[in-house]
Parts: C-alpha cells; sequence; structure tokens
C-alpha cells in the first residue's frame, strides 16, 4: 500500500510540475511576442530624424526588456543603433522614442502622455482600456499578439506605415 501511494504522489507532483511549467513557457513566450511586435512597430513607424540613437525605454518589470535587448544588439531601426534601458521614473520617458509601460505602470500613464506631449514619442501598453493615453496597445490573445493603434495621438512627427495600419486588430 505504502508503494502504491509514493507511485501516486510522484505522479501528482509531475502533473502539477507539467503544468505549473507549460503555464510559465505560455508566459514567457507572450513575452517574446511582445517584444518582437514592439520592434516591429518601431520599424513599420515613420521617425524623424534625430539623434544618432534609437531608445526603447521599459517603465516597469518585465522580461520585454531581455527580449528587445537580444533583438537590438543584431537590428537597427532606419541606420541607428537600438538602446534598451529601463526606467526608473516616469520622468525619464521624454528621453525615449518608444516607452513601453507594463501593466503595473498603468496608472502613470496620463502623465507619460503628459511629459512627452511635446516630443516624437510612441506610447505602447499592454492590456489598456485607456484608450486616450495610449499609442499602440499589445492585446494577448491564446497564442498571439495583436494590437491596437490610436492614430489620433500620435504626435505630428511620427507616422505608421500602411502595413502597421492594415495588420491593426482595432484602431481608434
Amino acid at each position: 500500500m505504502g508503494r502504491l501511494f509514493n507511485k501516486y504522489l510522484k505522479a501528482v507532483f509531475l502533473c502539477i510540475l507539467l503544468v505549473v511549467y507549460s503555464v510559465d513557457s505560455g508566459k514567457a513566450q507572450n513575452e517574446k511576442l511582445k517584444g518582437v511586435q514592439i520592434f516591429k512597430t518601431a520599424l513599420n513607424t515613420n521617425w524623424p530624424p534625430q539623434g544618432q540613437t534609437f531608445v526603447i525605454g521599459i517603465y516597469g518589470e518585465s522580461s520585454v526588456y531581455f527580449v528587445l535587448s537580444a533583438i537590438s544588439r543584431a537590428r537597427k531601426i532606419g541606420n541607428k543603433a537600438v538602446f534598451v534601458k529601463k526606467l526608473n521614473n516616469k520622468e525619464q520617458s521624454a528621453e525615449c522614442n518608444i516607452v513601453f509601460v507594463t501593466n503595473q505602470k498603468q496608472s502613470d500613464l496620463a502623465d507619460i502622455k503628459s511629459l512627452t506631449s511635446d516630443k516624437d514619442v510612441l506610447i505602447i501598453t499592454e492590456e489598456s482600456n485607456q484608450t486616450s493615453n495610449f499609442n499602440v496597445n499589445l492585446v494577448s490573445n491564446a497564442n498571439a499578439v495583436t494590437y491596437e493603434l490610436n492614430k489620433s495621438n500620435v504626435s505630428k512627427g511620427i507616422s505608421f506605415s500602411e502595413k502597421l495600419v492594415s495588420e491593426a486588430a482595432k484602431i481608434y
């Protein structure tokens, strides 16, 4: 009876481990997709000529930082090297070309919009319902990440390519 119970416990433990692993790997895959989509958005956006470095800021904790850092080592945006940095405060958002605002920091979106309103900064969010404060919103669906565009919020110096617009799940 004891051996049977031990085998049962091992089987249950393995099942739990598999479930936890699949949830973690699903989240990791989702973060990779978000990073790729942010970079594709940068590539498919028309930017004004300014500076020698293209800066993507990550405001809040997210493994998207590591995904974008890996991509940026091998790619450029236009002819500019890409620098990905973690933002320690919302005021640093004005120093970026793109600011990715994580879910934990969505309460600062209105402030970030205000801080960047006179600059050519694209604000990208995840799962946000604050349509008046983002330019691009990433939405996770099963095994994919789609995006919504708010064209009316985009700075005068920035414009989205036709490809980016045509592939958007929703346009505001």
